[in-house]
């Protein structure tokens, strides 16, 4: 694992995390305290919270920022290649 590669498991719990509280798009904001920083702050805070109780110690928080915006782009990427993963099985399904 490289020194700034999160685990896997980090990414993969927020995925999850992200999964179950998606926002809608909003506005660009730079005032620090929109619906997505504040779920943001405190995704960080449950995650490290979740992995020191499972695994004993705490991630860096580099290691979480990087595992946070890892996930975002894994649903983001989920979410671009879905219309194209559709066009795909109805034309397998028609062969």
């Amino acid at each position: 694992m490289a020194i700034n590669q999160p685990p896997e498991a980090l990414v993969q719990w927020f995925v999850d995390a992200l999964r179950q509280h998606p926002l809608p798009p909003q506005a660009m904001s730079y005032d620090g305290n929109t619906d997505y920083d504040r779920l943001y702050q405190q995704l960080q805070f449950e995650a490290e919270r979740y992995w020191r109780l499972r695994y004993g110690y705490a991630p860096s928080p580099g290691h979480l920022v990087n595992a946070f915006f890892q996930a975002e782009h894994f649903l983001s990427r989920e979410q671009r290649l879905q219309p194209v993963w559709r066009q795909v099985m109805r034309w397998w399904q028609q062969r």
